[in-house]
Parts: C-alpha cells; structure tokens; sequence
C-alpha cells in the first residue's frame, strides 16, 4: 500500500519531472497570484490573493486542504521554487 502523502511539499518533491515542468514551470509560476507569493509571502497578500492561490494549486494537484495556513503556502511556494531550479 502506498504511503499518503501529508503536505503540499511532499507532493511537489514526488511529482514526475515532466508533470511538474508543464504544470508548475508553464502555468502555476507564470501566474500573478503565484508570483505575489513566491516575492512577498502569503502573510503580505490579501485573502483574495491567498485564496487564488490555493484554487490554482489545487487545479494543478496539490490538494485545497493543504494549503490553508500562511506557512504552508509559504514552503509550497518555496518547494516549487526550489524545484524548478534544479530543472535547469
């Protein structure tokens, strides 16, 4: 049986390389709400902002409920950063 993933980093780190690259690299980061985050952090962003966030994490597989406190949109944020780096 295979172990449930429990955070939103934990999804990104298992994620095939190609799945991330074109869902992440070539939608989730090219977004604006995404960039808000990844340049100010959630607690700077409005609940507006932080809540598009979440809706375009969630269309992009990283589950709505892991994503409800500013600290994990943070290491989300940071996870995929970090990721997409190491693409290159």
């Amino acid at each position: 049986m295979s172990k449930v993933l429990q955070s939103g980093v934990e999804i990104i780190e298992k994620m095939s390389r190609e799945f991330f690259y074109l869902h992440f690299i070539r939608g989730v980061c090219k977004t604006r709400p995404f960039a808000s985050l990844a340049s100010f952090k959630a607690k700077n962003l409005s609940e507006k902002e932080r809540t598009e966030v979440r809706a375009i994490l969630s269309n992009n597989g990283i589950p709505f409920e892991l994503t409800s406190s500013e600290q994990t949109l943070d290491d989300v944020a940071a996870a995929i950063s970090a990721r997409a780096v190491a693409l290159k």
